[in-house]
Protein backbone atom coordinates (compact mmCIF):
# COMPACT_ATOMS: atom_id res chain seq x y z
CA UNK A 1 0.00 0.00 0.00
CA UNK A 2 2.97 2.60 0.96
CA UNK A 3 4.37 1.60 -2.68
CA UNK A 4 1.06 2.51 -4.22
CA UNK A 5 0.86 5.66 -2.49
CA UNK A 6 4.51 7.15 -3.49
CA UNK A 7 3.90 5.68 -6.86
CA UNK A 8 0.94 8.20 -6.87
CA UNK A 9 2.21 11.40 -5.59
CA UNK A 10 5.47 11.01 -7.80
CA UNK A 11 2.73 10.50 -10.78
CA UNK A 12 0.19 13.22 -9.64
CA UNK A 13 3.55 15.83 -9.06
CA UNK A 14 4.87 14.29 -12.90
CA UNK A 15 1.30 15.46 -14.14
CA UNK A 16 1.23 18.76 -12.37
CA UNK A 17 4.54 19.48 -13.66
CA UNK A 18 3.63 18.77 -17.24
CA UNK A 19 0.39 21.00 -17.23
CA UNK A 20 1.02 23.93 -14.69
CA UNK A 21 3.30 25.57 -17.18
CA UNK A 22 6.49 24.71 -14.84
CA UNK A 23 7.47 22.56 -18.07
CA UNK A 24 6.45 23.63 -21.58
CA UNK A 25 6.35 20.89 -24.17
CA UNK A 26 4.14 22.80 -26.98
CA UNK A 27 5.89 22.76 -30.29
CA UNK A 28 6.52 26.66 -31.19
CA UNK A 29 4.71 28.46 -34.06
CA UNK A 30 6.61 28.34 -36.94
CA UNK A 31 7.45 31.74 -38.89
CA UNK A 32 7.03 30.88 -42.50
CA UNK A 33 7.89 33.30 -45.85
CA UNK A 34 7.26 33.41 -49.05
CA UNK A 35 9.54 35.89 -51.28
CA UNK A 36 8.41 35.85 -55.16
CA UNK A 37 10.44 38.10 -57.49
CA UNK A 38 9.47 38.97 -60.90
CA UNK A 39 11.68 41.11 -63.47
CA UNK A 40 12.12 39.20 -67.28
CA UNK A 41 8.88 39.26 -68.73
CA UNK A 42 8.59 37.33 -72.09
CA UNK A 43 5.95 39.84 -73.55
CA UNK A 44 5.42 42.72 -71.32
CA UNK A 45 8.13 45.14 -70.35
CA UNK A 46 10.95 43.89 -67.68
CA UNK A 47 11.65 45.26 -64.57
CA UNK A 48 15.09 46.13 -63.22
CA UNK A 49 14.90 45.43 -59.40
CA UNK A 50 11.75 43.27 -58.88
CA UNK A 51 15.18 39.93 -58.28
CA UNK A 52 17.00 42.53 -56.36
CA UNK A 53 14.34 42.94 -54.19
CA UNK A 54 13.05 39.15 -53.74
CA UNK A 55 16.57 38.18 -53.11
CA UNK A 56 17.05 40.98 -50.63
CA UNK A 57 14.11 40.12 -49.02
CA UNK A 58 15.00 36.50 -48.70
CA UNK A 59 18.21 36.80 -46.63
CA UNK A 60 16.70 39.37 -44.40
CA UNK A 61 13.87 37.48 -43.52
CA UNK A 62 16.06 33.94 -43.19
CA UNK A 63 18.45 36.29 -40.97
CA UNK A 64 15.28 37.11 -39.38
CA UNK A 65 14.12 33.34 -38.29
CA UNK A 66 11.61 32.28 -41.08
CA UNK A 67 11.85 29.57 -42.94
CA UNK A 68 11.89 30.97 -46.48
CA UNK A 69 10.69 29.45 -49.97
CA UNK A 70 11.82 31.99 -52.23
CA UNK A 71 11.56 32.14 -56.01
CA UNK A 72 12.63 34.61 -58.90
CA UNK A 73 11.11 34.92 -62.31
CA UNK A 74 8.89 32.77 -62.23
CA UNK A 75 6.30 31.58 -64.79
CA UNK A 76 2.75 30.69 -63.81
CA UNK A 77 3.57 26.74 -63.45
CA UNK A 78 6.78 27.82 -61.26
CA UNK A 79 4.77 30.29 -58.98
CA UNK A 80 2.08 27.69 -58.65
CA UNK A 81 4.13 25.48 -57.28
CA UNK A 82 6.11 27.59 -55.07
CA UNK A 83 2.18 28.57 -53.49
CA UNK A 84 1.54 24.90 -53.05
CA UNK A 85 4.91 24.38 -51.26
CA UNK A 86 4.05 27.28 -48.73
CA UNK A 87 0.20 25.86 -48.33
CA UNK A 88 1.98 22.15 -47.85
CA UNK A 89 4.18 23.69 -44.58
CA UNK A 90 1.60 26.05 -43.57
CA UNK A 91 0.24 24.67 -39.46
CA UNK A 92 -2.73 25.94 -37.21
CA UNK A 93 -1.00 29.16 -35.47
CA UNK A 94 2.12 29.81 -38.15
CA UNK A 95 3.15 33.10 -38.90
CA UNK A 96 3.25 34.06 -42.63
CA UNK A 97 4.49 36.57 -44.74
CA UNK A 98 4.36 36.48 -48.28
CA UNK A 99 6.31 39.17 -50.52
CA UNK A 100 6.10 39.75 -53.89
CA UNK A 101 7.70 42.06 -56.20
CA UNK A 102 7.12 42.12 -59.88
CA UNK A 103 4.04 43.47 -62.27
CA UNK A 104 1.06 43.45 -60.92
CA UNK A 105 -2.68 44.75 -62.01
CA UNK A 106 -6.32 45.30 -60.79
CA UNK A 107 -9.49 44.59 -62.65
CA UNK A 108 -12.85 45.00 -60.94
CA UNK A 109 -11.50 45.55 -57.62
CA UNK A 110 -8.93 42.58 -57.94
CA UNK A 111 -5.42 42.18 -57.33
CA UNK A 112 -3.95 40.17 -59.98
CA UNK A 113 -0.38 39.21 -59.89
CA UNK A 114 1.42 38.16 -63.21
CA UNK A 115 3.99 35.75 -64.23
CA UNK A 116 6.41 35.84 -66.14
CA UNK A 117 5.14 34.00 -69.17
CA UNK A 118 1.73 36.65 -69.07
CA UNK A 119 0.73 37.02 -72.98
CA UNK A 120 0.70 40.67 -73.86
CA UNK A 121 -2.93 41.95 -74.50
CA UNK A 122 -5.26 44.84 -74.75
CA UNK A 123 -8.51 46.03 -72.75
CA UNK A 124 -10.50 43.94 -74.41
CA UNK A 125 -8.66 40.65 -73.08
CA UNK A 126 -8.92 41.42 -69.64
CA UNK A 127 -10.48 38.07 -68.71
CA UNK A 128 -7.76 36.35 -69.69
CA UNK A 129 -5.45 38.36 -67.59
CA UNK A 130 -7.80 37.49 -64.67
CA UNK A 131 -7.91 33.98 -65.05
CA UNK A 132 -3.65 33.59 -65.79
CA UNK A 133 -2.69 36.33 -62.76
CA UNK A 134 -2.77 35.54 -59.37
CA UNK A 135 -5.47 36.57 -57.44
CA UNK A 136 -4.16 37.89 -53.86
CA UNK A 137 -7.04 37.60 -52.21
CA UNK A 138 -7.40 33.62 -53.44
CA UNK A 139 -3.41 33.61 -52.10
CA UNK A 140 -4.67 35.15 -49.05
CA UNK A 141 -7.79 32.79 -48.40
CA UNK A 142 -5.61 29.86 -48.72
CA UNK A 143 -3.18 31.14 -46.23
CA UNK A 144 -5.70 31.64 -43.66
CA UNK A 145 -7.48 28.64 -44.59
CA UNK A 146 -4.20 26.50 -43.37
CA UNK A 147 -4.45 28.17 -39.82
CA UNK A 148 -1.78 31.07 -39.95
CA UNK A 149 -2.42 32.57 -36.80
CA UNK A 150 -0.74 35.93 -38.60
CA UNK A 151 -0.39 36.89 -42.28
CA UNK A 152 1.56 39.53 -42.98
CA UNK A 153 0.94 40.24 -47.12
CA UNK A 154 3.61 43.18 -48.63
CA UNK A 155 3.23 43.73 -52.50
CA UNK A 156 5.45 45.31 -53.88
CA UNK A 157 3.11 45.36 -57.27
CA UNK A 158 1.21 48.40 -57.95
CA UNK A 159 0.08 48.38 -61.13
CA UNK A 160 -2.30 49.37 -63.87
CA UNK A 161 -4.13 48.25 -66.42
CA UNK A 162 -4.75 47.77 -69.93
CA UNK A 163 -0.83 46.76 -69.93
CA UNK A 164 1.22 50.01 -71.31
CA UNK A 165 4.65 49.62 -71.57
CA UNK A 166 6.63 52.09 -69.09
CA UNK A 167 10.35 51.98 -68.74
CA UNK A 168 10.66 54.15 -65.34
CA UNK A 169 8.12 52.03 -63.28
CA UNK A 170 6.18 49.17 -62.20
CA UNK A 171 3.36 49.66 -64.47
CA UNK A 172 1.60 47.63 -67.01
CA UNK A 173 -1.50 49.86 -67.25
CA UNK A 174 -3.16 53.48 -67.40
CA UNK A 175 -7.22 53.19 -67.36
CA UNK A 176 -7.11 52.59 -63.52
CA UNK A 177 -4.34 52.63 -61.60
CA UNK A 178 -3.04 50.64 -58.80
CA UNK A 179 -3.65 47.96 -56.26
CA UNK A 180 -6.54 48.23 -54.15
CA UNK A 181 -7.64 47.30 -50.71
CA UNK A 182 -8.55 43.79 -50.72
CA UNK A 183 -12.45 42.90 -50.30
CA UNK A 184 -11.84 39.95 -47.37
CA UNK A 185 -9.27 40.93 -45.06
CA UNK A 186 -9.84 38.65 -42.07
CA UNK A 187 -8.66 38.76 -38.36
CA UNK A 188 -4.85 38.35 -38.18
CA UNK A 189 -4.34 40.19 -41.34
CA UNK A 190 -1.80 42.79 -41.93
CA UNK A 191 -1.49 43.64 -45.98
CA UNK A 192 1.22 46.30 -46.98
CA UNK A 193 0.79 48.01 -50.60
CA UNK A 194 3.72 49.93 -52.17
CA UNK A 195 1.43 52.72 -53.11
CA UNK A 196 -1.73 54.17 -52.75
CA UNK A 197 -4.88 53.09 -54.93
CA UNK A 198 -4.38 55.43 -57.88
CA UNK A 199 -0.73 55.94 -57.67
CA UNK A 200 2.67 53.63 -59.85
CA UNK A 201 4.70 51.75 -57.59
CA UNK A 202 8.44 53.04 -58.77
CA UNK A 203 10.83 50.61 -59.70
CA UNK A 204 13.58 53.27 -60.07
CA UNK A 205 14.19 56.91 -59.56
CA UNK A 206 16.07 57.00 -62.81
CA UNK A 207 18.63 56.22 -64.99
CA UNK A 208 21.00 57.94 -62.08
CA UNK A 209 19.39 55.47 -59.80
CA UNK A 210 21.76 53.04 -58.58
CA UNK A 211 20.60 51.50 -55.36
CA UNK A 212 19.79 48.15 -56.09
CA UNK A 213 16.41 48.16 -54.96
CA UNK A 214 13.15 49.56 -55.74
CA UNK A 215 12.04 52.74 -53.65
CA UNK A 216 9.33 50.98 -51.49
CA UNK A 217 11.36 47.87 -50.76
CA UNK A 218 14.79 49.71 -50.17
CA UNK A 219 12.74 51.57 -47.13
CA UNK A 220 11.45 48.31 -46.29
CA UNK A 221 14.72 46.90 -45.66
CA UNK A 222 16.20 49.91 -43.57
CA UNK A 223 13.42 49.37 -41.53
CA UNK A 224 13.43 45.74 -40.91
CA UNK A 225 17.08 46.54 -39.38
CA UNK A 226 15.18 48.28 -36.28
CA UNK A 227 14.65 45.27 -33.97
CA UNK A 228 12.37 47.65 -31.47
CA UNK A 229 9.48 48.49 -34.56
CA UNK A 230 6.24 46.80 -34.59
CA UNK A 231 4.97 46.66 -37.83
CA UNK A 232 2.50 49.62 -37.96
CA UNK A 233 4.95 51.87 -36.94
CA UNK A 234 7.10 50.25 -39.29
CA UNK A 235 4.56 50.90 -42.00
CA UNK A 236 4.04 54.38 -40.96
CA UNK A 237 8.10 54.62 -41.22
CA UNK A 238 7.82 53.86 -45.04
CA UNK A 239 4.70 55.52 -45.98
CA UNK A 240 7.00 58.60 -45.04
CA UNK A 241 10.45 57.66 -46.50
CA UNK A 242 9.01 56.54 -49.70
CA UNK A 243 6.72 60.21 -50.07
CA UNK A 244 9.54 62.00 -49.39
CA UNK A 245 11.88 60.45 -51.46
CA UNK A 246 9.53 60.01 -54.59
CA UNK A 247 8.58 63.56 -54.09
CA UNK A 248 11.85 65.43 -53.97
CA UNK A 249 13.59 62.84 -56.75
CA UNK A 250 10.60 63.24 -59.50
CA UNK A 251 8.77 65.94 -60.48
CA UNK A 252 4.85 65.78 -60.08
CA UNK A 253 5.10 61.96 -59.02
CA UNK A 254 3.97 61.24 -55.52
CA UNK A 255 3.81 57.20 -54.45
CA UNK A 256 2.31 56.81 -51.01
CA UNK A 257 2.14 53.24 -49.66
CA UNK A 258 -0.88 52.54 -47.36
CA UNK A 259 -1.65 49.27 -45.01
CA UNK A 260 -4.62 47.23 -44.03
CA UNK A 261 -4.20 46.26 -40.12
CA UNK A 262 -6.61 43.71 -39.16
CA UNK A 263 -4.36 42.43 -36.45
CA UNK A 264 -5.13 41.86 -33.05
CA UNK A 265 -1.78 42.75 -30.34
CA UNK A 266 1.74 43.58 -31.57
CA UNK A 267 3.41 41.80 -34.50
CA UNK A 268 7.20 42.21 -34.85
CA UNK A 269 9.60 41.08 -37.00
CA UNK A 270 12.45 40.56 -34.91
CA UNK A 271 11.61 37.60 -31.95
CA UNK A 272 11.80 39.69 -29.00
CA UNK A 273 14.25 37.44 -27.13
CA UNK A 274 13.66 37.49 -23.20
CA UNK A 275 16.00 36.56 -20.42
CA UNK A 276 17.11 33.42 -18.69
CA UNK A 277 15.47 34.45 -16.06
CA UNK A 278 12.03 35.37 -17.87
CA UNK A 279 11.82 32.54 -19.47
CA UNK A 280 11.99 30.24 -16.26
CA UNK A 281 9.79 32.40 -14.67
CA UNK A 282 7.50 31.79 -17.15
CA UNK A 283 7.87 28.33 -16.73
CA UNK A 284 6.84 28.13 -13.45
CA UNK A 285 4.52 31.13 -12.81
CA UNK A 286 1.53 29.13 -13.02
CA UNK A 287 2.72 26.30 -11.19
CA UNK A 288 1.00 25.11 -7.34
CA UNK A 289 4.80 23.55 -6.06
CA UNK A 290 6.59 26.03 -3.76
CA UNK A 291 9.73 24.26 -4.57
CA UNK A 292 9.94 25.69 -8.13
CA UNK A 293 9.46 28.99 -6.34
CA UNK A 294 12.21 28.70 -3.60
CA UNK A 295 14.61 27.28 -6.56
CA UNK A 296 14.06 30.45 -8.48
CA UNK A 297 14.91 32.37 -5.44
CA UNK A 298 17.71 30.67 -4.53
CA UNK A 299 18.72 31.37 -8.55
CA UNK A 300 17.65 34.62 -8.61
CA UNK A 301 17.68 36.10 -4.81
CA UNK A 302 17.14 39.64 -6.17
CA UNK A 303 14.85 38.88 -9.36
CA UNK A 304 12.62 40.92 -11.22
CA UNK A 305 9.92 38.50 -9.73
CA UNK A 306 11.53 37.99 -6.17
CA UNK A 307 8.22 39.52 -4.54
CA UNK A 308 5.72 36.96 -6.77
CA UNK A 309 7.95 34.16 -5.97
CA UNK A 310 7.44 34.74 -2.00
CA UNK A 311 4.01 35.15 -2.24
CA UNK A 312 4.06 31.93 -4.25
CA UNK A 313 5.90 30.18 -1.75
CA UNK A 314 3.97 31.72 1.57
CA UNK A 315 0.69 30.70 -0.37
CA UNK A 316 1.86 26.91 -1.53
CA UNK A 317 3.26 26.23 1.80
CA UNK A 318 7.03 25.62 2.65
CA UNK A 319 8.95 22.46 1.12
CA UNK A 320 12.10 22.38 1.84
CA UNK A 321 14.46 22.64 -0.79
CA UNK A 322 17.10 19.68 0.50
CA UNK A 323 14.24 17.32 0.82
CA UNK A 324 15.07 14.11 -0.86
CA UNK A 325 12.68 13.02 -4.20
CA UNK A 326 10.89 10.19 -4.28
CA UNK A 327 11.83 7.35 -6.70
CA UNK A 328 14.17 9.32 -9.21
CA UNK A 329 16.07 6.21 -11.47
CA UNK A 330 19.00 6.87 -14.18
CA UNK A 331 17.00 4.71 -16.98
CA UNK A 332 14.53 6.00 -19.16
CA UNK A 333 10.83 6.62 -17.95
CA UNK A 334 7.93 7.54 -19.74
CA UNK A 335 6.20 10.22 -18.15
CA UNK A 336 3.10 10.61 -20.44
CA UNK A 337 -0.61 10.11 -18.74
CA UNK A 338 -0.85 9.14 -15.82
CA UNK A 339 -1.05 5.07 -16.15
CA UNK A 340 1.72 5.16 -18.29
CA UNK A 341 3.46 7.18 -15.48
CA UNK A 342 2.26 4.73 -12.75
CA UNK A 343 3.77 1.71 -14.83
CA UNK A 344 6.85 3.61 -15.50
CA UNK A 345 7.53 4.24 -12.75
CA UNK A 346 6.52 0.99 -10.82
CA UNK A 347 9.26 -0.32 -13.80
CA UNK A 348 12.19 1.90 -12.16
CA UNK A 349 11.41 0.96 -8.65
CA UNK A 350 11.84 -2.94 -9.85
CA UNK A 351 15.02 -1.92 -11.69
CA UNK A 352 16.13 -0.71 -8.56
CA UNK A 353 15.44 -3.76 -7.02
CA UNK A 354 17.52 -5.86 -10.18
CA UNK A 355 20.45 -2.62 -9.98
CA UNK A 356 19.95 -1.95 -13.72
CA UNK A 357 19.87 1.39 -15.08
CA UNK A 358 17.46 1.01 -17.87
CA UNK A 359 13.52 1.08 -18.13
CA UNK A 360 13.07 -1.35 -20.72
CA UNK A 361 13.92 -5.41 -21.02
CA UNK A 362 14.98 -5.02 -24.80
CA UNK A 363 16.90 -1.68 -24.84
CA UNK A 364 18.15 -0.12 -28.46
CA UNK A 365 21.98 0.77 -28.67
CA UNK A 366 22.25 4.30 -29.88
CA UNK A 367 26.24 4.42 -30.04
CA UNK A 368 28.91 1.68 -30.75
CA UNK A 369 30.66 0.14 -28.40
CA UNK A 370 33.79 2.14 -27.70
CA UNK A 371 33.27 5.05 -28.62
CA UNK A 372 32.46 8.25 -26.05
CA UNK A 373 31.85 11.71 -26.39
CA UNK A 374 33.61 12.80 -23.44
CA UNK A 375 32.53 16.67 -23.53
CA UNK A 376 29.56 16.95 -21.23
CA UNK A 377 25.84 18.23 -22.77
CA UNK A 378 25.19 20.46 -19.93
CA UNK A 379 28.36 20.94 -17.45
CA UNK A 380 26.08 22.87 -15.09
CA UNK A 381 22.68 20.88 -14.65
CA UNK A 382 23.19 20.29 -11.58
CA UNK A 383 23.68 24.49 -10.44
CA UNK A 384 21.01 25.83 -13.04
CA UNK A 385 17.66 25.13 -13.89
CA UNK A 386 17.27 23.87 -17.67
CA UNK A 387 14.97 26.09 -19.74
CA UNK A 388 12.59 24.27 -22.80
CA UNK A 389 14.85 26.08 -25.54
CA UNK A 390 18.11 24.48 -23.90
CA UNK A 391 16.69 20.47 -24.40
CA UNK A 392 14.29 20.88 -27.35
CA UNK A 393 16.71 20.50 -30.29
CA UNK A 394 19.01 17.51 -28.61
CA UNK A 395 18.52 14.16 -30.07
CA UNK A 396 17.42 10.73 -28.18
CA UNK A 397 21.27 10.11 -27.30
CA UNK A 398 21.77 13.75 -25.98
CA UNK A 399 19.01 13.68 -23.94
CA UNK A 400 20.06 10.17 -22.70
CA UNK A 401 24.01 11.63 -21.91
CA UNK A 402 22.04 14.81 -20.22
CA UNK A 403 20.14 13.29 -18.00
CA UNK A 404 22.70 10.77 -16.68
CA UNK A 405 25.16 13.22 -16.67
CA UNK A 406 23.31 14.31 -13.56
CA UNK A 407 22.68 10.59 -11.98
CA UNK A 408 26.63 10.77 -12.80
CA UNK A 409 27.85 13.63 -10.67
CA UNK A 410 26.10 12.32 -7.86
CA UNK A 411 27.83 8.99 -7.58
CA UNK A 412 25.71 6.92 -9.89
CA UNK A 413 26.91 3.41 -10.61
CA UNK A 414 25.86 2.41 -13.98
CA UNK A 415 25.62 -1.07 -14.67
CA UNK A 416 24.27 -1.59 -18.11
CA UNK A 417 26.79 -1.58 -21.14
CA UNK A 418 26.10 2.02 -22.61
CA UNK A 419 26.20 3.26 -19.02
CA UNK A 420 29.25 1.97 -18.09
CA UNK A 421 30.73 2.90 -21.68
CA UNK A 422 29.77 6.47 -20.96
CA UNK A 423 30.03 6.66 -16.91
CA UNK A 424 31.92 3.45 -16.11
CA UNK A 425 32.05 2.56 -12.36
CA UNK A 426 35.39 3.83 -11.19
CA UNK A 427 33.99 6.98 -9.24
CA UNK A 428 30.70 5.56 -8.79
CA UNK A 429 29.37 5.52 -5.25
CA UNK A 430 25.96 3.60 -4.89
CA UNK A 431 23.68 1.86 -7.53
CA UNK A 432 20.67 3.57 -5.46
CA UNK A 433 18.41 5.76 -7.11
CA UNK A 434 17.31 7.62 -5.03
CA UNK A 435 20.62 9.73 -4.84
CA UNK A 436 19.57 13.23 -6.33
CA UNK A 437 19.91 15.50 -3.34
CA UNK A 438 18.78 18.64 -4.91
CA UNK A 439 14.79 19.33 -6.15
CA UNK A 440 17.04 21.53 -8.92
CA UNK A 441 18.06 18.41 -9.89
CA UNK A 442 15.48 16.58 -9.83
CA UNK A 443 13.41 19.26 -12.28
CA UNK A 444 15.91 19.13 -14.45
CA UNK A 445 15.58 15.28 -14.94
CA UNK A 446 11.95 15.75 -15.30
CA UNK A 447 12.84 18.30 -17.84
CA UNK A 448 14.56 16.07 -20.29
CA UNK A 449 12.49 13.25 -18.96
CA UNK A 450 9.48 14.62 -20.88
CA UNK A 451 11.28 15.88 -24.14
CA UNK A 452 12.56 11.96 -24.15
CA UNK A 453 8.47 11.46 -24.10
CA UNK A 454 8.09 13.95 -26.21
CA UNK A 455 10.29 12.97 -29.08
CA UNK A 456 9.27 9.36 -28.11
CA UNK A 457 13.10 8.13 -27.62
CA UNK A 458 13.70 4.30 -26.97
CA UNK A 459 14.52 3.27 -23.28
CA UNK A 460 18.46 2.40 -22.82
Amino acid sequence: MKFFKKIMALSALSLALATSGFVSTAIAQKRLALVLGNDIYAEVPSLQKAVNDAVSLDKKLTSLGFEVISGINLTRRQMVQKIQDLASRISIGDQVVFFYAGHGVQIDRSNLLLATDIPATGGIEEEYVRFEGFDVQKILDMIQGRGAQTTIMILDACRNNPFKKSKKTRAIGGLTRGLVPIRSTASGTFILYSADEGQEAFDSLGADDTNNNSVFTRSLLMQLDNPELEITQLAKNIQVSVLQTVESKIENQSQAPFYVDRLFGKFFFHKKKKSDEELFWNSIKNNSNSAAFKIYLQVYPQGKFKTSAEQKVQQFGSLELNKKPSVMHAGFLTLGALGTNIASLAGASMAKTNNHNAASSSPVPLIKVGVRDKKPVFSDSSQRPLLPRDVKQLSCLELWRARNEIFDRNGYCFVTPLGIQYFDNATCKTTSSDILKKPLEYLNVKLIQLWENKKRCKAQ
